[in-house]
């Protein structure tokens, strides 16, 4: 092995400082991870609104966020005064990643095309590959570095957390299983670890082959010495910051780019709320969302959420002629029935958990209940069991049931629901056979957020001697049974209680029971 004394001439001479290793990475990202359709797509897309300064040409922000009103549905234009500048702000700190790693941002106000090629590597799924294998974690990390705004001792428990981190490191591909490796030890956490992939990563375009021997460990000193004395922990996101990036993302989740759907901005905000208090576990305008909050809200209740962002991406190294799958296409429906609690953004919310497993290009009411409306007959459990049980006749069909209501506790406006797919003989709760498909689930949608994933092998729902309607047994996990008909719905959420459960309960939110007066009740299919 080549002495340990030839990285510290390198990087005397210049050619280990942060612009030369990017310049590095950009060289790799050029030969391996894009091709030339790709390559073509992105340049006519740059060169046309470019502006120039000192001979480099580039993006600023203006011309950033006329490319996203471009591709925006017209009900957005309004939100990117807002989320614009956010979204610009991400794409810089990306472009530059790993460093200036620091939350905002004394960063450069443009983007030159070598940047913005750079932030479509890290910020879109499965296009970054450097020496470690990336994880779906690192991914979603990136996303949450380049929004933080806030740095402060939020307390975290080192141990647990680097076990945690070893855990994600390894929840990869069989394939890609060799080359994962832990990302937090007594060296540094994730953030110091992306220096030293880069640095190991990037080796093979260096100009002296002695480079090429070196192992990534050798570079440890020198990727101590250009990381940053913030560490992963200390970031947060502010709730100001992150409201405006949720509305958008709500509103253009089912942008297709042909049709264009007019969502409602009253309802986008409330809508938004919901969401974003998942994220800070709590309604406070001063929480803020940690990493470890942002890691869980986002791959266990909100895993699509950012679809349209990548979407965005995907479309800049896209050609008009290019017929390979989109991954991140939408399915917006045809039309949606108005006064209904399934209208645009509750889809769009909806789609935020589930959105690989359905699409509601076409729902079909086939049942409701609304409070407000005579009827001449009681409505009964039984037209919502009946209308729940189906035959499905494909691996997609479903049945959404959707409860809308008032709290008794506080008369605040609160929304249940249940989405059945998958199912066997009895109603039972069987795997998927296709992994990407979501098995029966309930969920909130307000006034937070939330989903209570099912366990196999229990029954989706039972109706008991007194003829209610139950999901989830009571006292176990999540349930939700109807009661005295169609007029009250009792919640329960117990913590603490995992295998004998159906519905698996929310472990921060504690354990709570509620009363709901309802005054909606909508089956679709």
């Amino acid at each position: 092995m080549p002495p340990p004394s030839d990285i510290s001439d390198w990087e005397k001479s210049g050619l280990m400082t942060p612009e030369k290793i990017r310049q590095r990475l950009y060289d790799q990202i050029v030969s391996y991870c894009f091709d030339e359709n790709e390559h073509a797509a992105l340049r006519e897309k740059f060169n046309s609104p470019v502006v120039g300064m000192n001979g480099i040409k580039h993006w600023d922000q203006a011309i950033f966020q006329n490319f996203l009103s471009e591709l925006s549905i017209p009900s957005s234009l309004p939100l990117l005064t807002e989320a614009g500048p956010i979204l610009f702000s991400s794409a810089v700190y990306m472009s530059r990643f790993p460093f200036n790693t620091q939350p905002i941002r004394d960063l450069p106000s443009n983007l030159t095309y070598e940047d913005l090629l750079r932030a479509i590597f890290w910020v879109l799924p499965e296009r970054a590959s450097v020496d470690r294998t990336r994880t779906a974690s690192d991914q979603r990390r990136i996303i949450f570095q380049s929004l933080a705004d806030i740095s402060g001792d939020f307390g975290f428990d080192e141990e647990e957390e680097k076990k945690i981190a070893a855990q994600r490191a390894f929840q990869v591909v069989d394939h890609s299983r060799d080359w994962a490796l832990s990302n937090y030890d007594e060296e540094g956490d994730e953030m110091y670890h992306d220096i030293l992939d880069v640095i190991s990563s990037s080796r093979m375009q260096f100009v002296e082959p002695s480079y090429s021997t070196y192992d990534r460990n050798d570079f440890r000193p020198l990727a101590r010495r250009l990381a940053t004395p913030t560490c992963l922990r200390q970031l947060a996101i502010s709730r100001g910051r992150f409201k405006p990036l949720v509305k958008l993302l709500l509103a253009e989740h089912l942008n297709d780019g042909i049709q264009k759907p007019a969502l409602q901005l009253a309802e986008l905000e409330v809508a938004a709320d919901h969401v974003v208090d998942t994220f800070c576990r709590g309604s406070g305008p001063d929480e803020v969302i940690t990493w470890q909050k942002f890691e869980w809200a986002l791959s266990e209740r909100t895993p699509f959420l950012f679809f349209s962002l990548y979407r965005l991406y995907e479309s800049l190294v896209r050609t008009s002629d290019d017929d390979s799958v989109n991954k991140y296409v939408a399915y917006p429906p045809q039309s949606v029935p108005s006064g209904h609690i399934l209208n645009l953004v509750t889809i769009s919310q909806i789609l935020f958990t589930i959105d690989s497993t359905v699409a509601f290009d076409n729902p079909r009411l086939i049942y409701q209940y609304d409070d407000c409306q005579a009827a001449s007959d009681v409505p009964t459990v039984s037209e919502v069991h009946d209308a729940i049980k189906f035959s499905p006749k494909e691996s997609w069909d479903f049945r959404l049931l959707l409860v809308s209501g008032k709290s008794t506790s506080n008369g605040e406006t609160v929304v249940f629901g249940a989405f059945l797919q998958g199912l066997g003989e009895e109603e039972k709760i069987i795997p998927r056979q296709e992994d990407h498909l979501e098995g029966s689930l309930l969920f909130q949608l307000a006034p937070i957020h939330d989903v209570f994933r099912s366990n196999i092998g229990k029954k989706a729902w039972t109706v008991g001697s007194d003829n209610e309607l139950c999901f989830g047994e009571k006292g176990q996990g999540f349930s939700m049974r109807f009661v005295d008909g169609l007029k009250r719905l009792n919640v329960i959420h117990k913590v603490g209680v995992h295998e004998e459960s159906i519905y698996q309960a929310t472990e921060w939110r504690g354990s709570w029971e509620m009363e709901v007066e309802i005054d909606k009740v909508e089956v679709w299919e």
